[in-house]
């Protein structure tokens, strides 16, 4: 069997499962191959405030420009897609105020 000799390089850190899985899958869809790992024994909290899991995606270093713009893409829509769930929940509230 052949050694893989690809170089992997870090291109995002998020703090919830359910968004690396979405990166994951976003990554993936785009034929990517993806790393994911979680800072298990990392120490968070005493200095940075932080005291949740970390979890790192990492791409082949080759693929990395292209991985991070889908990433980036991924983030926009997924704010986009918060601020329209706010603004729809305040248009509710309101009607909910008129009756």
């Amino acid at each position: 069997m052949a050694e893989d000799k690809r170089r992997f390089t870090r291109i995002a850190q998020v703090d919830d499962p359910l968004t690396l899985e979405t990166y994951k899958h976003v990554l993936q869809a785009a034929h990517i191959p993806v790393l994911s790992l979680d800072d298990g024994g990392m120490v968070g909290g005493i200095t940075d405030g932080f005291g949740g899991r970390l979890y790192e995606i990492q791409v082949p270093e080759e693929l990395a420009a292209k991985a991070t713009k889908l990433l980036t893409e991924e983030q926009a829509r997924l704010e986009a897609s918060a601020e329209e769930a706010g603004k729809a929940a305040e248009r509710e509230e309101a009607e909910g105020e008129r009756h």
